[in-house]
């Protein structure tokens, strides 16, 4: 593949990959804040050490959330450090706005599965599993640094392994299917950004722009470099 072309084409499936990432971020974001601020009936439940499942990792948590809220440049964060003392931490719907996806990540991973909210998030997005959905924040939070650092994507063997269910709510991939895809290249984490997206967006152009942008540099593209199997375009998860 041509150097310069190549380059191009990393460079437009980053930006339409963290774009598409942004949004699934939103959404945890606001599914996480909503569900555990009724449930617990407390809009700082992310200090309640009880809801944690490893104990050792709580200290860190809040240190990253608190380390993430003072480097906040947003209007609604000054605005409460000035005008109020106490609670020293702002409520979550404010906190979960400004924490890295990263922190937000690893808060998720740790939450208490006795909790039914934990499950009840996850299903929220397709997945009947809170450790599968946990690794794909996890992978999605990794490939989103990738891009924000201008890494390059489209053949890179990534570090997270992505847990691929085969019970997922919406169409995903058979079972039969999943021993064939190769769960630290591009195309599994395309696969799973695509089924997330199509829920939270049901209207969204990530397929088609994706399709679009394949098209383009297809006679000297690898596909197989990519991680992309035979008939690829025929899993349940790409026929929508």
């Amino acid at each position: 593949m041509d150097i310069i072309d190549l380059y191009v084409f990393d460079k437009r499936l980053r930006s339409l990959v963290f774009n598409e990432i942004e949004k699934i971020e939103i959404a945890v974001r606001t599914k996480l804040s909503l569900l555990y601020s009724l449930s617990t009936k407390n809009a700082l439940w992310y200090e309640n050490e009880k809801i944690y499942n490893h104990k050792a990792h709580i200290q860190k948590i809040l240190e990253d959330i608190k380390s993430d809220i003072d480097r906040s440049n947003e209007d609604f964060i000054k605005h409460y450090k000035q005008k109020y003392d106490t609670p020293s931490m702002p409520p979550s719907w404010m906190t979960l706005e400004v924490v890295s996806f990263g922190t937000l990540s690893r808060l998720y991973k740790n939450l208490d599965s006795s909790y039914s909210e934990k499950r009840k998030i996850a299903e929220l997005f397709g997945i009947h599993n809170e450790d599968i959905f946990a690794n794909w924040l996890h992978a999605f939070c990794n490939l989103r640094n990738c891009c924000a650092h201008h890494s390059r994507i489209w053949n890179r063997r990534f570090l997270i392994h992505l847990k691929l269910p085969y019970n997922t709510t919406s169409p995903f991939i058979p079972r039969k299917e999943i021993k064939k895809i190769r769960d630290n290249k591009i195309f599994a984490l395309l696969s799973a950004i695509k089924y997330i997206v199509d829920i939270i967006s049901p209207n969204n152009s990530f397929k088609p722009n994706l399709f679009k942008l394949l098209a383009q540099h297809n006679k000297l593209l690898s596909l197989k470099e990519m991680g992309f199997p035979n008939n690829w375009e025929k899993l349940p998860v790409w026929i929508k």
